[in-house]
């Protein structure tokens, strides 16, 4: 998921988001559900969960 938009949700090959945009930095991680085409595992956006942990596995989180 690509945290330069709120609604931008969706899957990209990693060259072709750096490619388009700005960026600084690029993480290319986790896998997606292929239905919603969200990024499974721990997702919190601005307070609210928008997924939740899958098979115990840990998170990392900071904000800016």
């Amino acid at each position: 998921m690509l945290a330069i938009e709120p609604n931008l949700v969706g899957t990209n090959h990693l060259i072709k988001s750096v490619a388009q945009t700005q960026f600084v930095a690029a993480i290319n991680g986790g896998y997606f559900n292929r239905n919603n085409r969200l990024p499974l595992g721990a997702l919190k956006r601005d307070g609210k969960w928008l997924s939740s942990p899958i098979l115990n596995r840990g998170a990392i989180g900071w904000n800016d």
